[in-house]
């Protein structure tokens, strides 16, 4: 069940319905959401002038048990390392899951996501969130 795809811009993956060779076309669709946010996050980031040590997006997502096994909710969190001030983060992660990211924009009226932000330092978590849309 592998196949190779080639993208319009020239790209090759590989998906596999059994994830025993290559990420599943379901796991593609996390990592999409994760890149997707994490480009977003960093661009908003860098125009505020604060740069990361690291940046991880962590994604997760659950199924259901029958067909079609479409995501019912996903949660998708940015993890940094550095001094970056929480109140721009937020902002960033909103802007992102709100205004920018197309994968986010076209799940969100199927699937629940939540968003979240984790900042560390020094190997300690400093602060963390979830984003609510609606309050923010």
């Amino acid at each position: 069940m592998r196949f190779d795809a080639l993208s319009g811009s020239g790209h090759a993956g590989s998906l596999d319905g059994t994830s025993a060779t290559a990420m599943s076309p379901t796991e593609a669709v996390l990592m999409a959401l994760g890149a997707c946010g994490a480009m977003d996050v960093a661009s908003i980031l860098r125009k505020m002038r604060h740069e990361p040590e690291s940046h991880e997006v962590i994604v997760s997502g659950e199924q259901r048990p029958d067909h079609p096994r479409k995501f019912t909710s996903i949660t998708v969190t940015h993890r940094v390392a550095g001094d970056v001030p929480e109140a721009n983060l937020r902002r960033a992660v909103f802007l992102s899951s709100t205004r920018y990211c197309p994968v986010h924009a076209m799940l969100a009226p199927t699937v629940d996501i939540t968003d979240r932000y984790e900042i560390w330092s020094n190997g300690r978590l400093v602060a963390e969130g979830t984003i609510d849309p609606a309050a923010e």
